[in-house]
C-alpha cells in the first residue's frame, strides 16, 4: 500500500493526482452542498499543512471540484425557457431513438434549436417525446422542425426504488412532451451515422442490436426480463468482453498483414506496438459504429490506459492501472459517476485483476483444460461475490443461478461473439444471410433453453441496500483483502450494525408514493401491507405498480395482505392488470366486475393487523365515477388518516351529514387538489393537521388549485406535495410521529427543477 501512496520526488506522482482528482469528483457530485462536505474540506485542509502527500491530494481534489462544475455549466446546465403551461415551441431536433411506431409513437429527440436559439452541440439537451395524428417516417437520425408542446423533465421519486431520475440527468434528459403531427417538417432522412439499423431483420435482430450495440429499443420484453433474472444482463450491453473480441480480431489482422508483407522485417521494427496500434484502430471504430455508447466508451477507455502502460513497459494488471483509467473515465465525464454501470465495469474488473494475483490463479495441473475450467469457475465465484453488493442495492436482488449460468454461457457467448459479428458483416457486405441463419438456429437453441428454466423462482428479493451500506460493505472487502490492514476490518461491520440498531421500528407507517398524477397509498404495519389504489397504466404497459408500488414493497421486505382500489379512473386503478398478473387478486377487498374493473366498496368497519379501518362512503352509487370512490379512514386509537380518492363536493357534503366532525390528522386531498372537491364544510368537518396532494410535476391540470391550498392554509393544516417531494413517509410511534419525505432526504444541487 506504501507504494501506492507515496512515491520518491523524482518520480511525477500519477497515483495521487488521479485518486485525488476522483475523490474530489465524487465528494463534489453527491455531497456539495452539505456538512459532509464541508466537514472533510476542514479536514484536509488541516491534514494539508501537516502532510505534503496529503497537500497533493488534497489540491488534486480541489481540481475535480472546479472541474466538475465547469463541466456542468457547459454540458449540462441547459434548461428549457422559462415554462409557462400549454405554452408551444418551435423546435428543431434529431431523431434518436424511434420506440414505437404505432399511435401514439414514441420519440428521443436531441434538441438542436428551441424558438430560433440555437443550442451549443455540446450541451446535453435530449427529451421524450410523443407524436399523435402523423405517418412521417422518423427515423432515427432524421432531422426535423415541428411545433411542440414540451415541459421539464422530472421522474418520480420514492425511497428504495432505483432512483432513474440521476441517469436520466447524466443522459441529458431535459424534457417532455408532445408534438403536432401536422406541423412536422423533415430536414434530412440521413440514417448513415446509426450503422445499427444496417443489422438485417430477422426474429432475433433486436437482440442482434443489443448484443453488437447496446441497443436494446427493439428487444423482446420477455427476452430481456429472462437476461436480468438469469443474471445475464451484462451481456445485453458493450463490456470488456465485446471490446475484447474485437481487440482480438485487431490482433489477428495485424499479424495477418505482417505475415503477407512483401518487405523484410527486422528487430528494429517494433511489431508489438504496431499489433496494439491496429488493435486499438478497431476498437475505436467498433466505439464509433456503437455511437459511443456508455459502455462501450468506458471499455475502450479501460483497454487505451492499460495498452499504453504495457507499450510503456509499466505494470498494466495492477490497481493503479485501474486508477488511473478511471481518472481519465471521469475526465471525459465526470458524472459517469451517475451511471451504475461505471460501478459494474471498474469493480467487476478489479475482481478479475484480484483474480488474476491472486495464488489461485497460478494452480498447475498436466490437464490444461481442468485448469482453464478451474480458474474459470473461481473467476466467477470472485465476481459473483463482489458484484453482488452492487446488484443488491441497485435491483433489490440478486440472481440464485448467476454463477452457475455464466460459468456455462459465458465461455460459449465468447465463441458466440465472433461469429455472430462475421455473419452480420457478410450479410451488411455482401448481401449473403445463410451465415445469419446459422446464428438464428444458435440463438434459438440457447434462448429456448434458458426459457425453459423457472427464473422467477430463483430471484431472490432483498430489502433495501442503501448506498452507505454498500460502501461499507466493499470497505470490508478491501480490509480484507490487505492482511496489514485486517486489524480493522472490525469498524465496517461495527458501523453497519450501529447503524441497523439505531433504527427504531414505528408502530406503523404511511407511504405516500409519488406516482405522478395518481395515487399510491400504503399502509404498513408489522411488515404486512394494505395497499390503497395502484396508480395509472399507459398505452406502451408502463405501470406504476409495476414500476414503483411493488418494488417498493419488495425493498422494505413486506407483504400485501389487503388492497382497496377506490375507483375505476386510470390513475387509480391503472395497476390493477399487473397486479392479476402476479397474483395478489386474493388480496383484493372488493371483486372485480366481469370487465376487469373494480368493484364498488361497501361500508363497513374490520381491522387490519392493530389498526382500524372505516369505510364510510359510498352508501349510494352516483352517476359519477368520481363521487364512487371509496372513503376510508384508518387509525390506531390516537391518530387518522382519512383516505378519499377523487370525491367531489356533492359527496363531500353527502359524507359529513353522516360523519360530522371527523377531525383527522392526516388527508390525503380528494381529487389531488382539484378545485371541484376540498369544499369549506368538508375541511371545516375534518380539519387535517397535515394535508397530502398526490399529483404529477408540471401536468395540464396543474393540481392542487390555488384556491384549495388558501383554504387548507386558513385552518392553518401543512401541505405536502409528491411532485416537490417524492414520497412522503409518516412513521407512527408511541408518543409521537415524524414525516419525512424522499427528495428532502436526498438533494442533488444539479438536479434544479
Amino acid at each position: 500500500m506504501n507504494g501506492f501512496f507515496w512515491h520518491r520526488l523524482k518520480i511525477f506522482p500519477f497515483s495521487q493526482i488521479s485518486l485525488g482528482f476522483v475523490f474530489g469528483c465524487v465528494l463534489s457530485l453527491f455531497f456539495y452542498n452539505t456538512p459532509v462536505f464541508f466537514g472533510l474540506s476542514v479536514v484536509f485542509t488541516l491534514f494539508s499543512f501537516y502532510f505534503k502527500q496529503i497537500r497533493l491530494i488534497f489540491g488534486a481534489a480541489v481540481i475535480g471540484f472546479v472541474y466538475i462544475l465547469t463541466y456542468y455549466h457547459l454540458v449540462y446546465a441547459w434548461q428549457l425557457p422559462t415554462y409557462t403551461r400549454g405554452a408551444e415551441y418551435q423546435i428543431e431536433a434529431q431523431v434518436l431513438t424511434e420506440y414505437d411506431k404505432t399511435q401514439p409513437r414514441y420519440l428521443k429527440i436531441r434538441l438542436l434549436k428551441v424558438n430560433d436559439r440555437t443550442i451549443d452541440p455540446w450541451q446535453k439537451a435530449l427529451g421524450y417525446v410523443s407524436i399523435y395524428n402523423s405517418d412521417v417516417p422518423l427515423a432515427s437520425g432524421t432531422i426535423f422542425s415541428a411545433t411542440a408542446r414540451l415541459k421539464p423533465y422530472r421522474h418520480v421519486r420514492n425511497r428504495g426504488v432505483n432512483n432513474k431520475e440521476l441517469f436520466s440527468f447524466y443522459q441529458g434528459i431535459k424534457v417532455k412532451g408532445y408534438i403536432k403531427g401536422a406541423s412536422i417538417e423533415v430536414f434530412n432522412r440521413s440514417n448513415s451515422s446509426q450503422i445499427v439499423r444496417a443489422i438485417p431483420e430477422s426474429k432475433y435482430s433486436g437482440l442482434y442490436r443489443s448484443f453488437l450495440f447496446a441497443d436494446k429499443t427493439n428487444i423482446n420484453k420477455q427476452i430481456y426480463n429472462d437476461f436480468k433474472l438469469s443474471g445475464l444482463a451484462h451481456l445485453l450491453a458493450i463490456s470488456g468482453l465485446h471490446i475484447a473480441v474485437v481487440f482480438s480480431f485487431g490482433m489477428m489482422i495485424a499479424k495477418g498483414v505482417i505475415f503477407v508483407w512483401p518487405f523484410r522485417l527486422t528487430q528494429q521494427h517494433n511489431l508489438k506496438i504496431f499489433q496494439l496500434t491496429i488493435a486499438l484502430v478497431l476498437c475505436f471504430t467498433y466505439v464509433y459504429l456503437s455511437d459511443f455508447s456508455l459502455s462501450a466508451t468506458r471499455a475502450f477507455v479501460m483497454l487505451s490506459v492499460f495498452v499504453l502502460l504495457y507499450m510503456q513497459g509499466k505494470s498494466y494488471l495492477s490497481y493503479q492501472a485501474l486508477l488511473y483509467a478511471l481518472f481519465v473515465t471521469l475526465l471525459i465525464n465526470p458524472f459517469q459517476l451517475l451511471n451504475p454501470g461505471l460501478y459494474f465495469s471498474f469493480i467487476a474488473v478489479a475482481a478479475i485483476l484480484y483474480f488474476i494475483n491472486h495464488r489461485f490463479y497460478n494452480i498447475i495441473s498436466q490437464r490444461k483444460w481442468l485448469c482453464w475450467l478451474y480458474r474459470l469457475f473461481l473467476l466467477q465465484i470472485v465476481l459473483f461475490v463482489l458484484l453482488l453488493p452492487l446488484t443488491w442495492h441497485f435491483f433489490a436482488g440478486i440472481p440464485a443461478l448467476s454463477i452457475v449460468i455464466n460459468l456455462l454461457v459465458v465461455p460459449l457467448f465468447m465463441l458466440y461473439l465472433p461469429l455472430l459479428m462475421v455473419a452480420v458483416a457478410v450479410s451488411v457486405m455482401f448481401e449473403h444471410f445463410w451465415l445469419l441463419s446459422v446464428v438464428d438456429v444458435i440463438t434459438e437453441l440457447w434462448l429456448s433453453a434458458l426459457s425453459k428454466i423457472e427464473l422467477e423462482r430463483f430471484w431472490l428479493t432483498l430489502p433495501e441496500m442503501s448506498w452507505q451500506t454498500t460502501v461499507l460493505v466493499y470497505l470490508l472487502f478491501l480490509l480484507a483483502s490487505i492482511p496489514s490492514l485486517w486489524r480493522f476490518i472490525v469498524l465496517p461491520i461495527l458501523a453497519v450494525f450501529s447503524h441497523v440498531l439505531s433504527e427504531k421500528e414505528p408502530n406503523w407507517e404511511i407511504n405516500i408514493l409519488d406516482v405522478g398524477h395518481g395515487l399510491g397509498v400504503l399502509i404498513s404495519q408489522h411488515r404486512r401491507v394494505l395497499v390503497y389504489d395502484l396508480g395509472a397504466q399507459f398505452k406502451n404497459e408502463f405501470s406504476y405498480a409495476e414500476q414503483q408500488i411493488k418494488p417498493f414493497i419488495d425493498a422494505k421486505a413486506e407483504h400485501v395482505t389487503q388492497t382497496i382500489i377506490s375507483h375505476r379512473d386510470n390513475d387509480h386503478a391503472g395497476g390493477l392488470s399487473y397486479w392479476h398478473k402476479i397474483g395478489l387478486s386474493d388480496s383484493l377487498l372488493f371483486a372485480t366486475n366481469p370487465n376487469g374493473q373494480p368493484g364498488h366498496c361497501h361500508p363497513g368497519s374490520y381491522t387490519f393487523e392493530q389498526l382500524s379501518v372505516s369505510i364510510l362512503a359510498p352508501y349510494q352509487l352516483s352517476s359519477r365515477s368520481n363521487n364512487n370512490s371509496c372513503v376510508v379512514l384508518i387509525s390506531d386509537g390516537e391518530l387518522t388518516v382519512l383516505l378519499a380518492g377523487d370525491i367531489h363536493q356533492k359527496a363531500e357534503l353527502e359524507l359529513i351529514k353522516r360523519f360530522k366532525n371527523l377531525n383527522v390528522d392526516f388527508l390525503i386531498a380528494p381529487h389531488h387538489g382539484s378545485k371541484s372537491s376540498s369544499s369549506s364544510p368538508f375541511i371545516a368537518a375534518t380539519l387535517p393537521k397535515w394535508v397530502i396532494y398526490s399529483n404529477g410535476a408540471y401536468h395540464r391540470w396543474n393540481m392542487p388549485d390555488v384556491s384549495v391550498m388558501a383554504r387548507y392554509h386558513q385552518i392553518g393544516a401543512h401541505q405536502l406535495e409528491t411532485r416537490t417531494q417524492g414520497q412522503i413517509r409518516i412513521q407512527v410511534f408511541d408518543d409521537t410521529y415524524s414525516i419525512d419525505s424522499t427528495r428532502a432526504a436526498q438533494r442533488y444541487w444539479f438536479l434544479s427543477n
